[in-house]
């Protein structure tokens, strides 16, 4: 019923037909979600976004933004070979730089695709690529702290400890409350031989994250190799 409100449209939406199909897309695609039907959520989502005006800067513009982000969230695949992940990245680039600086709801959906895609980069070691989507991300959403977090993790991934460690005290500056962040930050001064500053870390993350096994496995390595 959804896809048929776009239909009807003509496949383009005038602003008063794309006032409602909008509401009723975006309910539609968050049922789906519930429901376990990612990537079916995801195609309306696509579909709707691709049949909005480009030019509106209103209500509906921002629901073109959300849907195009939030789309590309649905779709992706974490298992997916570089011939698929390759073009969603470059979906999302131009996004991002069409979009320009992203705030409130609209980062919140964007920021999650972005570095998913940027994550599923790193693991097929295409650095380059996701280097340029997450640092494209972080200019157009600056203040999004898992952003900053997941950067750490891509160039730490290529022992660019400096480089991570930098990423993690930025999201920390942002939002102390992952303990997971904590944790990568403590790996990376463990590295640079900065043992008393990577336990204070360490037990932080256990602090903020007391179910996290992975955190409390890196205290009690860290504690052990101290004493």
């Amino acid at each position: 019923a959804a896809l048929g409100l776009v239909a009807a449209g003509g496949g383009r939406l005038d602003p008063a037909f794309a006032a409602v199909a909008t509401r009723t897309v975006r309910a539609c695609v968050i049922g789906l979600k519930a429901g376990g039907e990612r990537e079916r959520a995801g195609r309306l989502a696509r579909t709707a976004a691709a049949a909005l005006p480009e030019e509106d800067d209103g209500a509906i513009g921002l629901s073109l933004r959300r849907l195009r982000y939030l789309g590309l969230d649905l779709v992706f695949d974490e298992t997916a070979g570089a011939e698929t992940v390759l073009p969603l990245a470059a979906e999302a680039m131009a996004y991002l730089r069409r979009d320009g600086r992203l705030t409130g709801e609209v980062a919140g959906v964007a920021a999650s695709p972005c570095w998913r895609i940027a994550r599923r980069l790193t693991g097929l070691c295409r650095e380059r690529e996701a280097t340029d989507l997450i640092e494209a991300a972080i200019a157009a959403m600056p203040d999004r702290a898992e952003l900053h977090a997941h950067h750490g993790n891509f160039v730490l991934n290529f022992d660019r400890i400096e480089a991570a460690e930098a990423a993690y005290r930025r999201a920390i500056a942002l939002d102390g409350r992952m303990g997971w962040v904590h944790r990568q930050l403590s790996i990376c001064l463990e590295r640079r031989g900065r043992v008393d500053e990577a336990l204070a870390a360490a037990r932080l993350a256990v602090d903020l994250a007391p179910g996290d096994d992975i955190s409390r496995a890196h205290l009690h390595r860290l504690s052990a190799a101290r004493s």
